[in-house]
């Protein structure tokens, strides 16, 4: 019975000792695989882009995809479609994502490239972003110390 209580404390102890590691482990593992939507409005010079915008991340890469509206001054407005694939390293609170691809639609590149950073359109270009949590459930992504969007985690 005594050696047995022992074997208890033991096996509790160690549990208790490994815990923080276990916490530690799981919060590095949600902020590295993650997903979130944000529906945005960019607007520059009369051209506008609304847009609802999902990022994908899993482990180093990851996945773009945007389905809205473009409209350029004087002309009708036009559907826009997008998936991108990217790269991406964690530095300190800045996530840097390196595109992997240029945009498979070349009427995107033409048209959004007067409103939108490369990064969205041609390969190997980059974009230093932070993903601030607001919550549980979402992130205020910010680049230069400027809001950009706010981004609701999806998980899929």
């Amino acid at each position: 019975m005594k050696n047995k209580n022992l074997m208890l404390l033991a096996a509790f102890g160690l549990f208790v000792a490994l815990l923080p590691l276990l916490v530690l482990w799981y919060y590095d593992y949600q902020s590295d695989h993650f997903s979130c939507e944000s529906e945005t409005t960019f607007y520059k010079n009369g051209y506008t882009f609304s847009t609802i915008l999902h990022f994908s991340f899993r482990n180093g890469t990851g996945t773009f995809d945007a389905l809205g509206e473009y409209k350029a001054p004087g002309k009708p407005t036009q559907k826009v479609t997008q998936k991108l694939d990217f790269e991406y390293w964690k530095e300190g609170h800045h996530i840097l994502l390196v595109s992997k691809e240029n945009d498979r639609n070349q009427s995107n590149i033409n048209s959004l490239s007067a409103i939108v950073p490369d990064f969205f359109l041609l390969r190997s270009r980059g974009l230093s972003l932070k993903f601030l949590a607001q919550n549980s459930t979402s992130y205020l992504v910010v680049e230069d110390d400027m809001p950009l969007l706010y981004c609701i985690r999806t998980d899929h």
